[in-house]
């Protein structure tokens, strides 16, 4: 079935959607482009800063971010490691197909 053949109802449906999607796309390629950011510094330089501490020594919330918390090095690094494992999706063939969804010029920012 083509997607003319779908009915309007459909049609308006999968396209409210597809607009959805699309800005997701976008969203998921500007925020893997931040994490990459991220983990070159880590990989650099903070993980042997983080090296130094004890996994309960807790780092202060100097973020300026609203409802930040202080977080131990364990739970800095458990959330890092979500960003690695996110970063699996990163791929060039990844990006190709953001770019697809959502435009090349929408990954940027």
């Amino acid at each position: 079935m083509a997607y003319a053949d779908l009915t309007t109802e459909q049609q308006a449906s999968l396209d409210a959607w597809m607009s959805l999607f699309r800005a997701t796309a976008g969203e998921l390629a500007r925020v893997n482009n931040h994490q990459e950011v991220v983990n070159t510094e880590y990989n650099g330089t903070i993980s042997a800063i983080l090296g130094e501490l004890a996994g309960v020594d807790v780092i202060p919330n100097a973020s300026g971010l609203d409802g930040a918390e202080p977080m131990t090095k364990d739970q800095v690094v458990t959330v890092v490691s979500y960003m690695q494992a996110v970063l699996g999706y990163n791929t060039s063939a990844h990006r190709a197909n953001l770019a697809r969804a959502a435009g090349e010029r929408n990954l940027i920012g």
